[in-house]
């Protein structure tokens, strides 16, 4: 297709050094030019039965360019080489560059990551070329297009030397009509693809700003006259409708024509069928419509639980010859507003979604189907059923993929500003806005997955926004529509405020007239996500019906795998390119190669959709909750196991289950006699295989307590006296030097490597050190100004007590500051028993600084690095903190410190583990000593929960270091015996009170036993 004379004028002089007036890149009016108008994903093929079973590009008639191209990068738009795109032009000293593919991601230009900054990329260009070798069949009858998934931030492109067309709009599809521009034999194809144009000043997404040809290009061969675009609705009630739109291109009119639409099931067999539908003849250059429409009497209905798709295929046929047929998936099912609930076909929706980055750690954002489904497979396994493609729409693959496996898709459009500009209120750029939301519905219309629309993230409501709303509502309205334009004044259909705590969503429900799904309903920044649980406590209270769930923020931590002298690690900007806001693109539950992590874990376990309540805990009896919508208890098989002291006293298969979707069921199970803790955990795992879920999988757990036991009392013991700060029993020696142990050998071990000390303070996790949301001030701020990383113990005095016991007498403080009146108080038992009683309380050094809470308080002891194992009865196997851990059960796990642990991305305290009862330590000789806690009861010193983490770096090591392969494994292992530790938080809102170490007067005491086996 040759655009005009005018055109090619205009290319010789783009291609000059200069230029002469303002090119489409730098004028907001212009976004597309020679480009077809946005439709249906289409992937033509030649038959039914090839149209039944293809998927996206999967066909004969797609000729992928997918592979290397010749590639030049020049540092600006003012250096394209002059005659670029004429075929003759030498590329034999160009480098290959695989397309898709991010260019920077091979070694080209600056990677840069921003996360509301505008305008920060450098003006960097890629030129790619190619050949293409067509055989004269292929242009027979035909019309070619040349189509481009996506291309950041805008390109113009070129056919054997002729321009066919500019286009902007990073994420959406791009498709030039080429068929005059082609040959049959060798076709030069040249591409030249802009990093910075007027596009992303709309474009200002929380991402890495990365270009190039980063989705499919490809060739789709149609005939003269084909199916321009299409539509497919299919609804709860059986109702079935096809439209298609036709194009005739041929030089003369199209007469003969008639269309069939078929419904065919999973199956492949038809379930419906309209055939010889007449077409009026239709004009060179002309368009015509065909319809086709059933009541279908029954069907199986498309949701996330039940994603039963049908396949509908349209053929287009000339005087009883097939043009082309096209096929997509259809789901039936009905999206609704009612009573300010969204409905799924007439039942209010959990949305427990996720926000998803196109991101790879290897490939950056040009991910492929693998990619796509390893996400999906995982989503599904941890009860995650919606996905919000923010900020933008994502590759056509993975909505093909929602449809098959059942994912409830917020579907948005590629818009963000972050409040930095106006350009709602400018007529210039109305085009701009309309492109982008005309652009995802219309290529996206026909996913039955796709149930929002959204209009983008984080701008501000005006005249052009307000025209993407009004043009989206009567273009389709049968799904939702989120408006995120502060200043929207009701134009929305879905909404309630973003990172709110259980207290502000309580307040926001009073006055909520709209489904209250949260676009970002958590943070998941590095060691995070506190108070998830609290929050879906809250959504699933039935007083709260409008509550409706919302998408975690976000899904894939996006870090960039780099590997410098042997050590693989992941960077955010810092060292292969630039970052403008720090680490901000490492918030994923998920890592860069797509590794389970706690964070994953507890998503999952408050997602869960069958929850367990106790009735008559200790005799059996519970109550279990079936939150599925269109799902039975029947599919489930559900077991049980009791443990006392962490031990399996019994187990078995629960009874069988039958409870009907938002139902429940009581059931009984026939417990053995216990005396001691114990706990029951009930479990529930499909019988048979999902699209992404095995048989056999386990989909939701509960542990309940079934019997308290007694608390275990501190019995008196028999002490030896400590003299001259020493004492030593059964192969113990113990040394008191300063008020603290300097040496604890045992039958000639040290266990020690230096004196250990009263420890308040952990490398603050990113919760703690955010300027969004003051956590910074209210946190880390005043921890160091405290100097709570070097406070030490100022010895005033020492003792012996009458029994023997050694007392030190002091303070814990920061230079001249006493921050705790403190007491530590020795013993040890004839056996080789110690204790450490540690009392701790406030001065007013320490309350000056009015803080909301301690990071920690405990012992840290730096053990010799033999001291590698640690075996624990309390909350695992995975690191669990007082916020977090609904998805971390009772029981006796075993760890080897710096193993089977999670360090940041950006290196930040970690390893906790809650709820302990016991821990053991020892050595690869199975020397060493296990740690219980007491702290004082009514007088009485009584067996207390306490926290623990061995990991092979000290704090200080971890804040110091950027990035992982900073963190050297030294000769040490770093114990934390801590009385509490704070929660991990929820970002940007401060920890709950309960949730904190608050500062106060504290008294505990850790028993170490030392052994040897």
């Amino acid at each position: 297709m040759k655009i005009s004379a005018a055109k090619h004028v205009f290319t010789v002089i783009f291609l000059l050094p200069c230029f002469a007036f303002a090119q489409p890149y730098d004028n907001p009016e212009i976004n597309r030019e020679g480009c077809e108008p946005f439709h249906s994903v289409i992937t033509p093929c030649a038959d039914v039965q090839e149209a039944v079973s293809s998927r996206y590009l999967e066909s004969e008639r797609i000729k992928l360019f997918n592979g290397p191209w010749k590639f030049k990068m020049v540092e600006s738009k003012s250096n394209i080489p002059s005659g670029v795109s004429n075929p003759s032009f030498s590329d034999s000293g160009w480098d290959k560059l695989p397309v898709p593919s991010n260019w920077q991601r091979h070694g080209y230009g600056l990677p840069v990551y921003s996360n509301h900054t505008i305008g920060v990329e450098p003006d960097e260009v890629g030129i790619y070329r190619r050949e293409c070798y067509l055989e004269p069949v292929d242009l027979e009858e035909r019309r070619v297009m040349l189509a481009f998934g996506g291309a950041r931030s805008a390109l113009h492109a070129y056919v054997n030397g002729e321009e066919v067309g500019y286009a902007e709009g990073s994420y959406l599809p791009i498709e030039f009509d080429v068929t005059e521009e082609l040959k049959p034999g060798y076709n030069n194809i040249t591409v030249i693809v802009y990093r910075r144009s007027d596009g992303i000043y709309l474009e200002n997404f929380d991402h890495w700003r990365l270009s190039g040809l980063f989705r499919d290009v490809y060739l789709s061969m149609r005939p003269e006259t084909y199916i321009e675009d299409w539509r497919v609705k299919a609804d709860a009630q059986g109702s079935w409708q096809v439209s298609a739109k036709l194009r005739n291109k041929s030089g003369s009119s199209c007469s003969g024509l008639s269309m069939n639409a078929m419904l065919f099931d999973k199956s492949g067999k038809i379930v419906e069928a309209k055939r010889n539908i007449r077409i009026a003849e239709i004009p060179a250059g002309g368009e015509a419509q065909a319809k086709a429409s059933a009541k279908l009497g029954s069907v199986k209905l498309w949701s996330d639980e039940k994603p039963n798709l049908y396949r509908t295929v349209v053929e287009l046929v000339k005087e009883g010859t097939t043009l082309e047929t096209i096929g997509c998936n259809t789901g039936f099912r009905t999206v609704s507003i009612e009573d300010n609930q969204l409905k799924l076909n007439g039942r209010a929706v959990e949305i427990r979604g996720v926000n998803r980055h196109e991101w790879d750690g290897e490939k950056a954002q040009a991910i492929g189907r693998e990619e796509m489904l390893a996400d999906i497979r995982l989503m599904k396994k941890s009860n995650i059923n919606a996905v919000r493609t923010s900020h933008y729409p994502d590759d056509p693959r993975f909505y093909e993929i929602c449809d098959e496996f059942g994912i409830m898709v917020m579907d948005e459009a590629g818009l963000e500003n972050h409040w930095r500009n106006h350009h709602e209120n400018k007529p210039e750029w109305l085009g701009s806005h309309m492109m982008r939301i005309k652009g995802v519905v219309e290529r996206d219309k026909n996913h039955p997955s796709v149930v929002f629309w959204s209009l983008g993230n984080e701008f501000f409501h005006g005249p052009n926004v307000q025209k993407m709303y009004d043009w989206v509502l009567e273009k389709d309205p049968t799904r939702a529509v989120f408006n995120d334009g502060r200043g929207n004044k009701g134009n929305n259909q879905v909404g309630c405020p973003s990172y709110s705590n259980v207290a502000e969503l309580s307040e926001a429900h009073k006055t909520l007239n709209q489904p209250g799904i949260a676009k970002e309903m958590a943070h998941c920044m590095g060691n995070s996500l506190g108070q998830l649980a609290d929050m879906w406590d809250l959504f699933r209270n039935p007083d709260y019906p409008m509550l409706q769930g919302g998408f975690i923020w976000d899904w894939i931590d996006q870090g960039w795998t780099m590997t410098e002298n042997g050590r693989t690690f992941w960077d955010y900007g810092l060292r292969c390119g630039k970052t403008y806001q720090s680490h901000f693109c490492i918030n994923g539950i998920v890592n860069p190669d797509r590794s389970v992590s706690a964070k994953l874990l507890q998503v999952k376990k408050v997602y869960q959709p069958i929850s367990v309540e106790p009735v008559s805990p200790e005799k059996g009896i519970f109550k279990v909750v079936n939150r599925h919508r269109f799902t039975p208890l029947s599919e489930f098989n559900g077991r049980w196991k009791v443990e006392e002291n962490g031990k399996v006293a019994a187990k078995g298969r629960l009874p069988e289950l039958s409870a009907e979707p938002l139902q429940t069921q009581k059931i009984s199970v026939n417990l053995p006699a216990v005396e001691d803790e114990a706990f029951i955990t009930l479990s529930f795992h499909r019988k048979t295989a999902l699209p992404a879920v095995p048989a056999g999988h386990e989909i939701a757990f509960e542990q309940i307590k079934i019997s308290d036991g007694e608390p275990e009392k501190l019995k008196e013991m028999v002490l030896v006296r400590f003299r001259n700060s020493q004492a030593q029993a059964n192969g113990l020696k113990v040394k008191i030097e300063g008020g603290l142990p300097a040496s604890i050998e045992f039958r000639g071990k040290q266990v020690l490597e230096s004196p250990a000390e009263i420890s308040l303070w952990r490398a603050e996790i990113d919760n703690d050190t955010q300027n969004w949301g003051k956590t910074f001030e209210i946190y880390a701020e005043k921890w160091h100004k405290a100097g709570l990383p070097d406070v030490d113990f100022s010895l005033e005095g020492s003792t012996v007590l009458p029994d023997g016991r050694l007392s030190a007498k002091g303070t814990v403080g920061y230079k001249q500051k006493d921050y705790f009146k403190t007491r530590i108080i020795y013993g040890l038992t004839d056996s080789g028993r110690l204790s450490i009683d540690t009392s701790l309380e406030p001065l007013e050094d320490i309350e000056k600084f009015d803080m909301r809470g301690l990071p920690r308080v405990g012992w840290i002891m730096e053990l010799d690095k033999s001291f590698v194992n640690a075996q624990w009865y309390g909350r695992g196997p995975q690191e669990n903190y007082i916020d977090r851990l609904a998805a971390a059960p009772v029981g006796i796990y075993h760890k080897r410190a710096g193993e089977e642990e999670e360090t940041y991305i950006t290196p930040q305290a970690y390893g906790n583990r809650t709820g302990l009862r016991w821990l053991r330590v020892f050595n690869t000789d199975n020397l060493g000593f296990s740690a219980k806690m007491y702290s004082p009861e009514s007088g009485v010193f009584e067996s207390s929960l306490f926290e623990f983490s061995a990991i092979p770096y000290s704090e200080k090591q971890i804040k110091e270091a950027d990035h992982t392969d900073q963190l050297e494994d030294g000769e040490k292992v770093y114990l934390h015996l801590d009385y509490r530790q704070a929660g991990v938080g929820n970002m940007p809102k401060k920890r709950l009170p309960e949730h904190e170490v608050p500062v106060k007067p504290m008294d505990f005491m850790f028993i170490l036993d030392f052994f040897s086996e």
